[in-house]
């Protein structure tokens, strides 16, 4: 773990109270930290310039390595299983940290101000430009250009690590929303997933859908950057933006959300629920249907088997729109980049992230790494998360983005809690919006 100089320490303790949580994925929904031990099976061990690097960087004793992350349990079993099982052959030992996903930017600015981080950072992408800000990411730009990497992923991924021109770190995956549905509850209430176009459409369907413990339509509406996240799809097929909360069009986008909630149609409780607790009522069939990602997949494949289930485009108001999501790692400023890069380098080798990403259900962000697997072409249900990316709306990039986000959530709980008018919370966050916009 890092020590911090004292200037870097008070960078955090001034922006501690302002971070919010991430935007894309959905990660540990413990309410602790853990550090996470190998599972019996391993992966392949690195390709071999991986491990030239790697042996050249140890000079013998292994290095300790500390990771923080946000991973769903399966992935966070995954993950540390690949590491462990490189490091034990790379001379190198890792502390890998669960975090849940609600708490680790917390932790970030928390460690800036304590002095405490780790080596390697998992960072939401809309959150890269404010930890540059911050101080709290080192650029690696000169190692990402000698590795020959910038051109191996996609220009809108590795956009989210460059701030200014400089590289931060290096994006993972990539992911959007879309809609799941059970098929054999639209077949016992007569519905046609085909006709689900419009958002009239989604309200029909979620009321008949809608039957005693049943639910006809879920969304994480937590008080987290889920919720914006999960928020943005409907704020953009409006015709509005994050720029543009107190617009008609994004009063009418939360309205209609409200209806649902109000009608009955979405549990009370999804202002408390994260994507993984959606998911979780969708898995016992307690939702028809739910707003969520393709990470999601393999953890409905292994828990329910037999649920007859697919994904299709969300329905639109004026436009189709999803939102990118999607994760990267950066190693933190102090850190030694000397020996922390072959780590990296490690991770994002083509076939290591190709592996990775298809036993979690996601894409990955380099290119090439996708030609690996045919599943992700051939596969029906990723083909409509490839499908949303064209009309996916990115969470920032914006300095100022975890404050931005912070109104927007808080304006969809004020407005389905009743605390505010939806116009009202609407309006609230848009003057807060441009007091943030005016101040950069």
């Amino acid at each position: 773990m890092l020590k911090l100089p004292k200037t870097m320490m008070a960078v955090g303790m001034a922006f501690v109270m302002f971070v919010t949580t991430g935007c894309g994925g959905s990660g540990a929904s413990s309410s602790a930290a853990t550090s996470g031990g190998a599972p019996e099976s391993t992966p392949e061990s690195a390709p071999a310039e991986a491990q030239d690097t790697a042996q050249n960087a140890t000079g013998g004793d292994a290095i300790e390595v500390e990771i923080w992350e946000y991973f769903p349990d399966n992935e966070h079993e995954y993950f540390t299983n690949m590491m462990e099982a490189w490091g034990e052959k790379n001379g190198y030992k890792f502390n890998i940290v669960q975090y849940p996903y609600a708490d680790l930017n917390k932790q970030y600015t928390l460690g800036l101000a304590s002095g405490e981080l780790p080596d390697i950072a998992m960072i939401n992408n809309c959150d890269n430009e404010s930890f540059v800000d911050m101080g709290l990411l080192q650029d690696i730009t000169a190692q990402i250009e000698e590795a020959g990497l910038k051109d191996k992923f996609y220009e809108s991924s590795m956009n989210t690590t460059t701030i200014d021109g400089k590289i931060y770190g290096l994006p993972y995956n990539s992911n959007d929303l879309a809609l799941f549905y059970d098929i054999d509850q639209f077949e016992a209430a007569g519905i046609d997933a085909e006709n689900l176009k419009t958002w009239d459409d989604l309200e029909e369907a979620a009321g008949k859908l809608t039957s005693g413990n049943t639910y006809g339509f879920s969304m994480s509406l937590i008080g987290t950057d889920e919720a914006t996240f999960q928020f943005f799809p409907f704020l953009y097929s409006s015709g509005a933006d994050m720029y543009s909360m107190g617009s008609d069009e994004a009063i009418e986008a939360m309205q209609f959300l409200k209806d649902l909630y109000d009608d009955g149609f979405m549990s009370s409780e999804v202002i408390n629920q994260g994507q993984m607790d959606i998911n979780e009522q969708f898995v016992q069939g307690n939702v028809a249907m739910m707003v969520n990602g393709p990470w999601e997949i393999p953890i409905i494949k292994e828990e329910a088997p037999d649920k007859n289930w697919s994904v299709m485009p969300i329905p639109i108001k004026e436009q189709q729109a999803s939102a990118l999501g999607g994760e990267g790692f950066s190693i933190v400023s102090g850190a030694d980049v000397d020996k922390i890069w072959p780590v990296m380098a490690y991770m994002f080798e083509k076939e290591t992230l190709a592996d990775w990403c298809y036993a979690m259900g996601k894409i990955p962000s380099r290119s090439d790494a996708v030609d690996c697997y045919p599943g992700w072409s051939e596969d029906p249900l990723m083909q409509v998360f490839f499908g949303q990316f064209e009309y996916a709306a990115t969470l920032g990039p914006d300095a100022k983005w975890p404050e931005i986000s912070k109104h927007i959530y808080s304006a969809c709980q004020a407005a389905m809690t009743g605390q505010k008018s939806v116009e009202d919370a609407c309006k609230e966050a848009q003057t807060k919006i441009d007091e943030l916009v005016a101040s950069k």
